[in-house]
């Protein structure tokens, strides 16, 4: 059932109603972890759907991999990606989405890209050329792409060739010396049951296409009463009650065109069509139905591994994420938040904001997506450096929409090696436990977040203050938080590495930590995790790495990661291994290509390998902390693929 907690008018209490009838249930924890209380919650919830569920998964979300194995398996994580939304809207075509990955590369964004998703535009609807905004109101015709815009013959208006659906993904695909996009995977969109009013009963009657007319709860009305307003109000979804047969046969058409997986968008209708009469039980099971169905087909038509095949996108039900640990054997892809709104630039602040306190809850159950994003301003697209450097510790995919052609590079740099690889951390962005029960969006004070990479922390601070969502506008409005608005002056925060939780699970409180920022490239030697340090914050952001010190027979050095790079310690993906035979060995293994950071103390390196291969170690111009040198080598792209590498390196005390 679908609860909502109201606070009392007379006193301090909060009171506990039924949204969609029900029984209703809610979880209450004590202690002085915050984590760890939101992780059982988690885990009670995903045990309750056990209950329903058919016993294929274990449901208990604390069963699912750790967060550093999920996020390393994903192959939608290791590389960049590239959107068709923001670029063309509902406007596009398979010449178009080739031209423009052509464009992409030839503006200088790193090739091969990892994955692109054709989003809204290429189905077969009752209006083929609705634009964007009308075609909320259409429906799918059939399983087919849009036959005018993937029609694979000669335009009788442009003369010109038009590329079928199985011929964009073919070309998309195939190796840059054979003229293609060397793109890894190729994900499709669609709607959950089919198109945005679903489909089309007529055409869809094989599948036992029904309408449905979706009654939204008072909670969500009071929220945003222009829900009422919808056209699926009015004009109803059309669900295909055969669910399974109808994710099957679609998918296999995708498939057999050569589709990777999907984004399956607007899935909150699942909460909708849940919201029926009290009486109505049987809308609820369909709408289990249409997910079991989902799950089922991508696992029988993109491959075992189905958590990796799919982007879940607008699924902020109950219904929907507390089932992810039954439906599928590791954690998927989940939209953390509203969309992306490019051209908004009070929601940038929002949707930080909304992606970082919702993943508290969503990482218990999937990889919280932050969406795509753009990267070059312009007069009506600001601070998407603030965009690009949250996307780099987010641990979420990293992938832009940008109009082909327009691509700021020099963010991009910083975001994604030379040969195309991403360096993510391996865990999800979360507030600090002293940001938690804090509005980010109003005062002076600075969003601090925090994640992990496989041996460094990171803390990221941003300047996000001046915006927020307005229930009488509903639309983000510019607040008034006096110089907080102001991100040419300079802010001052006070951090500590124990704001990093994987830091005080681990052994890291008997190490010493140098703190590294990617964006001033200042270094500080920092005694504890305990130890505060104060950080100027110059513009909208800052992120610090903060690496613990190893000693081997007392020569102290700490592996920082690429320079130039917004988040350096992510291209480290295994864990040191130091010699036991006194050879002061240290060796470990690396992802993408750049000029590696190494800060040592006491003594020097002898020698250094890739590979096996000897490399030459050369001083740094970046000033060490407390008589730490700086050293650098280069990390170049010597294999296909994205390929692991393996660094070794012998120390000598001075």
């Amino acid at each position: 059932t679908t609860c909502a907690l109201r606070p009392s008018a007379a006193s301090s209490a909060v009171y506990l109603t039924s949204e969609s009838g029900g029984t209703v249930a809610m979880y209450c924890g004590l202690g002085s972890d915050p984590y760890a209380l939101i992780q059982e919650g988690a885990s009670m919830a995903a045990n309750a759907m056990r209950l329903r569920g058919s016993g294929e998964h274990s449901a208990d979300c604390t069963a699912f991999p750790d967060q550093g194995a999920s996020r390393l398996a994903n192959p939608l994580l290791r590389a960049l990606g590239w959107c068709t939304w923001n670029s063309f809207y509902t406007d596009l075509d398979g010449n178009k989405i080739v031209s423009g990955l052509r464009k992409l590369y030839d503006s200088g964004v790193p090739k091969p890209l990892g994955f692109v998703v054709i989003d809204d535009g290429w189905q077969h609807t009752t209006n083929d050329n609705a634009q964007e905004g009308s075609q909320w109101g259409e429906r799918l015709k059939s399983l087919a792409a849009s036959p005018s815009k993937f029609s694979g013959k000669r335009s009788s208006a442009s003369k010109a060739n038009v590329l079928s659906f199985e011929e964009t993904i073919s070309l998309l695909k195939a190796p840059s010396d054979k003229g293609g996009g060397g793109v890894h995977s190729v994900l499709a969109w669609h709607a959950l049951p089919g198109y945005w009013l679903g489909v089309n009963e007529t055409s869809f009657k094989d599948f036992d296409a029904k309408t449905y007319f979706p009654k939204f709860p008072s909670g969500i009305l009071k929220n945003d009463p222009s829900a009422a307003k919808e056209q699926s109000v009015n004009k109803g979804i059309g669900i295909p009650e055969n669910a399974t047969e109808f994710f099957q046969r679609y998918h296999s058409f995708l498939s057999d065109a050569g589709v990777d997986g999907l984004k399956v968008d607007a899935q909150g209708v699942s909460g909708t069509l849940r919201q029926e009469e009290r009486s109505d039980s049987h809308r609820y099971q369909v709408t289990l139905a249409l997910h079991e169905a989902l799950a089922g087909s991508i696992e029988s038509n993109f491959g075992s591994k189905k958590s990796s095949r799919i982007i879940h996108c607008m699924c902020h039900s109950p219904e929907i994420f507390y089932n992810l640990p039954v439906l599928y054997e590791d954690r998927p892809l989940m939209r953390a938040s509203d969309d992306y709104y490019p051209t908004n630039e009070y929601s940038h602040g929002p949707h930080i904001v909304d992606c970082a306190f919702n993943s508290l809850l969503f990482s218990q159950y999937a990889i919280p997506d932050w969406d795509m994003f753009t990267t070059a301003d312009s007069p009506i697209i600001q601070n998407t450096s603030l965009q690009a450097i949250v996307r780099s510790i987010s641990g979420a995919p990293i992938y832009i929409s940008d109009v082909p052609g327009t691509s700021d590079i020099s963010k991009l740099r910083k975001l994604v090696c030379k040969d195309g690889s991403t360096l993510v951390c391996a865990g999800p962005l979360l507030p600090v436990r002293d940001c938690i029960l804090m509005d980010p969006l109003l005062g002076s004070n600075a969003l601090v977040l925090w994640n992990k990479n496989i041996l460094s922390g990171v803390l990221g601070v941003f300047r996000i203050a001046g915006s927020t969502w307005d229930y009488e506008e509903l639309n983000y409005v510019p607040i008034d938080n006096g110089d907080a608005n102001d991100n040419d002056s300079s802010v001052n925060e006070q951090l500590r590495a124990e704001m990093i939780e994987s830091f005080r699970e681990s052994d890291a409180r008997n190490h010493q930590f140098l703190a590294y920022s990617s964006l001033q490239e200042w270094m500080r030697l920092l005694p504890d995790i305990y130890e505060p340090f104060d950080v100027d914050i110059k513009g909208s952001a800052d992120v610090i790495t903060v690496i613990p010190i190893i000693n081997i027979n007392n020569v102290e050095f700490a592996a920082i990661g690429y320079r130039g790079m917004y988040n350096p310690g992510g291209c480290i993906v295994s864990k040191l291994i130091l010699s036991d035979d006194n050879s002061n060995q240290v060796s470990f293994k690396v992802s993408g290509c750049g000029q590696f950071m190494l800060a040592i103390r006491h003594g020097d390196i002898r020698t250094a390998e890739v590979d096996g291969v000897e490399i030459d170690v050369r001083s740094s111009d970046i000033d060490g902390a407390e008589g730490f040198q700086v050293l650098e080598f280069d990390i170049v792209d010597t294999s296909p693929d994205h390929d692991q590498k393996t660094i070794m390196f012998e120390v000598e005390l001075h």
